[in-house]
């Protein structure tokens, strides 16, 4: 792809902080500028699709739908097993099994809690009574 140019003025600590950066990196200057900014940018922070998907059903439930969607949460068993293998990433890394398992489970738990968040904001727009799913 065509590259072009961009000046931009940078405030020292920052440019060194960068510098430091690219220096452990092994890359140029310009290159580490460029992987910050395509991180900064990315589509990565979108909702998956089927989250998506999940998401825009919500208006159309009906009470008792919603708050069947509200508690629909990660197993015990299946938040262990996602803190076992986000803790081993962290300290030995994982296999491929392990890290394809990691993001299922995380995916699942992205969705839940979103579907959650939606479905509690739902009852809360309609006035129903929540506080059953929130409380400790």
């Amino acid at each position: 792809m065509p590259a072009k140019s961009l000046t931009v003025a940078v405030p020292d600590a920052l440019l060194k902080q960068i510098r430091i950066r690219a220096k452990q990196a092994k890359r140029t200057v310009e290159a580490e500028v460029v992987d910050i900014l395509s991180e900064a940018i990315s589509d990565d922070d979108r909702l998956a699709p089927d989250i998506v998907e999940a998401i825009a059903r919500i208006p159309g439930l009906d009470e008792t739908q919603l708050r069947d969607a509200a508690n629909d949460v990660l197993s015990t068993k299946e938040v262990r097993r996602l803190e076992s293998l986000n803790r081993k990433a962290q300290n030995e890394g994982l296999s491929a099994a392990e890290e394809k398992e990691r993001d299922q489970l995380s995916h699942r738990y992205d969705k839940a809690m979103v579907v959650r968040a939606t479905a509690i904001a739902e009852l809360h727009k309609r006035g129903a009574d929540y506080a059953d799913l929130i409380a400790p």
